[in-house]
């Protein structure tokens, strides 16, 4: 007997005692193949990311520190990580 789950063809067939379902293995190949897709996209989006923040010049983070330097307030710090933030979404300042 073959039911569907979404697109996925599965079967269900006794193990013993009990009822399990199978997935066909050519539909858990495609969800495997889309997976690693999925994967190699995300890692690309952050590989692309990091190279965003490492265009980001030193001497314009070191800018933002000083002029936002607000000593016990953290103002510097957090003026460099909106920074880095803006550069990974690809945002400009």
């Amino acid at each position: 007997m073959a039911t569907f789950l979404g697109d996925m063809k599965t079967y269900l067939q006794m193990d013993g005692d009990k009822l399990v379902e199978y997935v066909e293995k050519r539909e858990y190949d495609k969800l495997a193949l889309a997976l690693h897709d999925a994967h190699n996209r995300l890692e690309q989006q952050l590989q692309d990311a990091v190279t965003r923040m490492e265009a980001v010049p030193v001497l314009e983070l070191n800018k933002l520190h000083f002029d936002a330097m607000d000593y016990g307030n953290f103002n510097d710090i957090e003026a460099v990580r909106t920074r880095l933030i803006q550069a990974a979404k690809g945002e400009q300042p």
